[in-house]
């Protein structure tokens, strides 16, 4: 055989393992990506939750769920299951900026429809802007095929099957953040210092909030803001007021705004064992702040 040949064979061989491998991913399809996902659940098999919820942002999310909250870890572990008004996901990512919920968010009206958008208000969100990872690209779409993350992905579902690990987020979206709450300290420390630090807005990041806001409100989904809570010895400050009116703001007379720091929900907050940092709420914690959002869902919208 000619080295021409063997070369030509070689390449030949590597293509149709290419293909039998990609054909063989898209049928067990373990990213929701592919074909249609209607009725099915997929739990987080990827430890990115950006990777994993942007790519079940292309079709398991849109074909499944008509309502996102948008948010970052401190919404991370609110049950969205138990939303009544609309089939809600939770759109809550680890130190999310606002630019990557948009991504989720407009990826998500780019393949489906929502009733209802949850706005979370918190500084962190607009404190910069851009994406934290390589992540949440559209070439990304195409590691569902194959490749190293589809690899771990698998073996994280496997332990997790067998009771050997924990999906980082359930099939509603719903953060895992047993292993935060278990060792709060460090992030006690690292909270209690940065309600220290004056809150700055981004100007492009607070651009982007305004946008998506917007966007989401033109597609014909309920738009509802709300400010989660935290300690009420923290953040009694003017530049929280002045961040706080200024989110505010992007929201129309009408449309529901629900503070968690206002004074009916003192008791909540004056209650430690309801939060691991000062921000971020016990999971056990969390039940009474989604019954809280229902029953003001439930409620008529002002006019």
């Amino acid at each position: 055989m000619t080295s021409r040949r063997w070369i030509a064979y070689s390449l030949l061989a590597i293509l149709v393992l290419a293909g039998a491998t990609a054909a063989v991913n898209y049928r067990l399809n373990a990213l929701g990506v592919f074909g249609d996902v209607r009725g099915k659940t997929y739990a987080s098999g990827l430890e990115d939750d950006r990777e994993a919820k942007y790519l079940f942002s292309f079709n398991y999310i849109p074909s499944n769920f008509d309502g996102v909250l948008v948010g970052t870890s401190v919404t991370g572990n609110w049950d969205t299951s138990k939303i009544d008004s609309a089939r809600t996901y939770n759109l809550s990512v680890k130190e999310a900026t606002i630019t990557e919920e948009k991504i989720l968010v407009e990826n998500i009206l780019a393949h489906g429809k929502l009733r209802l958008a949850l706005f979370c208000l918190y500084p962190r969100m607009v404190h910069a802007h851009g994406r934290k990872t390589a992540y949440m690209m559209p070439r990304d779409y195409w590691t569902a095929l194959g490749s190293e993350q589809l690899l771990r992905a698998y073996r994280n579902l496997i332990l997790a099957k067998y009771g050997h690990r924990k999906p980082s987020f359930n099939s509603f979206g719903v953060l895992d953040l047993s292993n935060l709450e278990s060792n709060p300290e460090p992030w006690r420390i690292s909270y209690r210092d940065y309600h220290e630090t004056e809150i700055v807005i981004d100007e492009t990041a607070f651009a982007e909030y305004a946008a998506l806001v917007k966007e989401t409100r033109a597609s014909g989904a309920r738009v509802v803001g709300f400010v989660p809570p935290h300690e009420s010895e923290f953040w009694n400050t003017p530049d929280y007021g002045r961040f706080l009116a200024r989110m505010k703001s992007l929201f129309l007379p009408g449309e529901l705004m629900l503070d968690f720091n206002d004074p009916r929900y003192d008791q909540y907050r004056n209650n430690p064992d309801n939060f691991f940092d000062t921000v971020h709420m016990a999971k056990k914690s969390t039940n009474f702040l989604v019954s809280e959002l229902n029953a003001r869902l439930d409620q008529p919208p002002a006019q």
